[in-house]
């Protein structure tokens, strides 16, 4: 796979180990898994356009490792500081993404205010319960 920056990695349901070039860098990633003892090893690495250095000259070259968990305000930090693409996605939001992400966010924004996850989770129960209230009480749902 060639791409122009972006990052490579392996996650899982929680961690994730992801290398990031330099994002005007073009760069061919590829994944592996490979067979040792009857272990899989799994890899993920990429290869960055090749370089001819004169001598007496030096260039520097930027690669970012992330090894961490998966806690979507730092992946979103990386995102927004490095202009990293896509990041975020590493987080499996599910096949309805489009109705999860926005009520993470919600609940990101209660958890900000209230300080607490579980009091979070209740008061965001609580405000889907009044938006699905009409819904659920209306004569032809009886």
């Amino acid at each position: 796979m060639t791409s122009k920056g972006g990052w490579v990695g392996i996650t899982d349901k929680y961690w994730l180990a992801a290398l990031i070039p330099g994002q005007d860098e073009h760069i061919t990633g590829q994944f592996r898994d490979t067979k040792t003892g009857g272990i899989d090893v799994f890899d993920a690495n990429f290869v960055g356009a090749s370089r001819t250095i004169q001598p007496g000259r030096q260039i520097a070259e930027t690669t970012r490792l992330f090894a961490g968990a998966k806690t979507v305000p730092v992946l979103r930090d990386y995102q927004a500081r490095l202009g990293v693409p896509r990041f975020d996605d590493a987080v499996d939001w599910g096949m309805f993404w489009f109705f999860t992400r926005p009520i993470f966010s919600f609940l990101q924004f209660i958890f900000s205010h209230v300080g607490n996850f579980g009091v979070a989770i209740l008061l965001l129960t609580v405000a889907v319960r009044v938006v699905f209230f009409p819904l659920a009480n209306s004569p032809t749902s009886r």
